[in-house]
């Protein structure tokens, strides 16, 4: 799946659009994941009338390599990159000479500074 990149800075190298709207895990890979966990997964096919075709399902997928991650990533630890997004219009922001005011939405990662 590719996200295309909504905004860009400069001063930094990813979209702060799209990084206000995911957590982020360091990466997994499944070979460095079984040798720290210090299992042997084997797919085990075992027949159960009484099961349902989506418990049948599920409990393949969760014996597999991607239930595996799935579950390594429960226990992950996940960060959000820094971000701050300015609701502003297209058109901009205009003030009157008489100095009103205007509600600006902003979403960030933490506390910014903006001069």
């Amino acid at each position: 799946m590719v996200l295309p990149v909504v905004k860009t800075d400069a001063d930094c190298t990813y979209c702060q659009y799209l990084a206000s709207l995911f957590d982020i895990s360091s990466p997994l890979c499944y070979e460095y994941e079984s040798l720290k966990a210090n299992v042997a997964r084997a797919f085990v096919i075992n027949v159960d009338e009484e099961e349902s075709e989506e418990d049948r399902i599920r409990r393949q997928y969760n014996q597999s390599k991607m239930g595996f991650l799935e579950e390594r990533l429960k226990d992950a630890e996940f960060m959000t990159l820094p971000h701050i997004l300015l609701g502003c219009p297209a058109e901009g922001i205009r003030f009157d000479s008489a100095g009103g005011t205007y509600e600006l939405k902003i979403r960030s990662s933490g506390p910014f500074i903006i001069e």
